[in-house]
């Protein structure tokens, strides 16, 4: 019997998609010059409609369109997004006093996310390479990603942090620069700890090379927290790179166990242009209309951001669980299966 890959497409795309483009865009991005800032803000433009706008998409086809999820979670189909769409118009009505309350907490949020989708990650890496870490092992990890979350958001809200995200105003809450070192050192026993637990489960063997990289690019990202002009908005593009990738190969997958006629690529394609073509109306389409109803479009655009991430976190609280073991059963047979 052919032992299973430990990556879900192929090595280039998962390694790519994984973590290496993203390391890698920062690290360009930290080299250039000041001046380039516009340059590199214009990029990161073009990118969202590529990789984060339709990772947004994603998460809601998967709920939505997937009648087995639905049907499972009826209230993150139905009443989740009654209470953000109701936010969200107390953004509008409140755009100096709710509104940047509103965009602070999908902020907040989007940093936790990001750091719970790295450890689901690396953790999907370990099971398709046939580890089975401890449960001990996954609260330390996940443990450590948090704290470096922690260590992101004490830099945002530090003196010099972001100040508007998009339209916007976000006043910082100039944290002591003593926050962010306490941060770091509670980032750097936090993943001590969870190298401490690997080594002490011997028994589970060591972690794949590609487990890793969603744990190197966190930390990359993270730390870049200050130096990179609009981190805010880089943030969900590398995460949403993941996102499309692990989402990706698990909608193929599905489709075989379901008996579809279309192969893996023609079926990538085809789900591919649904959640671009989906982003692009939830990214332009419902700005342009709070447009024509008399608001400014990077406000606008900047409380539909918050909105559509609040929901994209409520519908992966449900979407990927490793808790839930017929959940994580379903996300390493249907990689296994579009394999």
């Amino acid at each position: 019997m052919a032992r299973t890959p430990v990556h879900f497409w192929n090595p280039l795309a998962d390694w790519t998609l994984a973590g290496g483009a993203s390391i890698a865009f920062c690290g360009a991005a930290l080299a250039i010059r000041p001046q380039h800032g516009p340059a590199l803000l214009a990029v990161l433009g073009a990118l969202m409609w590529l990789l984060h706008w339709p990772h947004i998409a994603a998460s809601l086809y998967r709920l939505v369109f997937w009648r087995e999820h639905g049907a499972a979670y009826p209230w993150a189909v139905w009443i989740a997004p009654a209470v953000i769409a109701v936010g969200t118009l107390a953004a509008f009505v409140s755009p100096t006093a709710f509104a940047p309350a509103w965009v602070r907490v999908a902020v907040w949020w989007l940093a936790w996310h990001v750091a719970e989708q790295a450890a689901v990650l690396s953790e999907a890496y370990s099971r398709r390479a046939g580890r089975r870490s401890s449960e001990h092992e996954r609260l330390m990890l996940r443990t450590a990603c948090a704290a470096l979350a922690l260590y992101y958001l004490v830099r945002l809200e530090s003196p010099g942090g972001p100040s508007h995200l998009f339209g916007v105003a976000l006043p910082g809450a100039n944290l002591p620069g003593d926050a962010s070192l306490l941060a770091a050192v509670a980032a750097g026993v936090g993943f001590a700890s969870w190298l401490v637990a690997v080594f002490h489960d011997r028994a589970a063997g060591w972690p794949p090379s590609l487990a890793f990289l969603p744990l190197a690019a966190l930390g990359v990202w993270f730390c870049a927290a200050g130096r990179i002009p609009g981190v805010q908005v880089a943030l969900p593009l590398f995460h949403g790179a993941q996102y499309l990738l692990l989402c990706g190969v698990c909608q193929v997958g599905e489709e075989a166990r379901h008996g579809a006629e279309n192969d893996a690529v023609s079926e990538g394609a085809r789900w591919g242009a649904v959640v671009v073509a989906l982003g692009a109306f939830i990214g332009a389409g419902l700005p342009g209309g709070a447009v024509l109803l008399g608001a400014d479009f990077a406000f606008a655009f900047g409380v539909f951001w918050a909105s559509a991430q609040l929901y994209h976190f409520v519908a992966d609280a449900v979407l990927w669980r490793w808790e839930d073991p017929r959940m994580a059963a379903r996300i390493v047979d249907a990689a296994a299966r579009a394999t």
